[in-house]
């Protein structure tokens, strides 16, 4: 008899939990072979619906398609990031230190967003996740138009940008 833990899972029990929610996230993830070393009995079918964050963690670590946070149904990422460029109006005049600040939303999370910031094609910063913060120092630049374009990239490969004119 094996001693249970405070939760009164025993290691067997907690075990054949892993083994199955593993086995589920592949059947979920589209996987039609799962080889193994050891014996694996597979368990006996259940009807249950696999949580879309553990099949979308499962996905960063198989190389598999990101799958899009849904009601119950899993799906592959097929919506860009929506990115929005703040602090900068278009057609303003800049002047001095200039904040921008770059948000992203994803329709999968943002956590595995890769954002970057370009000023006339020239990139100038990058951050994962959904924000970026970067301060322009205008003085360093010729009076003139400047684009400010930002680029965001999801881990199914899907792109948004976003871009404003300004003057210096």
């Amino acid at each position: 008899m094996h001693k249970q833990d405070s939760d009164g899972w025993g290691p067997h029990k907690r075990c054949r939990a892993l083994a199955t929610m593993a086995a589920l996230a592949f059947v979920a993830l589209g996987a039609t072979e799962v080889q193994s070393q050891a014996q694996f009995q597979p368990p006996a079918p259940v009807q249950a619906q696999v949580p879309v964050q553990a099949a979308s963690q499962a996905s960063k670590t198989s190389g598999a398609t990101n799958v899009a946070r849904g009601a119950g149904a899993l799906t592959p990422d097929k919506e860009a990031p929506v990115v929005h460029i703040s602090h900068l109006l278009a057609g303003s005049t800049v002047a001095g230190k200039q904040s921008i600040k770059v948000l992203v939303t994803d329709n999968a999370g943002g956590g595995d967003i890769k954002v970057s910031l370009s000023i006339n094609h020239k990139m100038v910063a990058m951050a994962g996740g959904g924000e970026l913060v970067y301060v322009w120092n205008t003085a360093k630049f010729a009076p003139g138009s400047y684009v400010i374009s930002a680029t965001a990239r999801d881990l199914a490969g899907n792109q948004g940008s976003a871009s404003v004119t300004v003057k210096r």
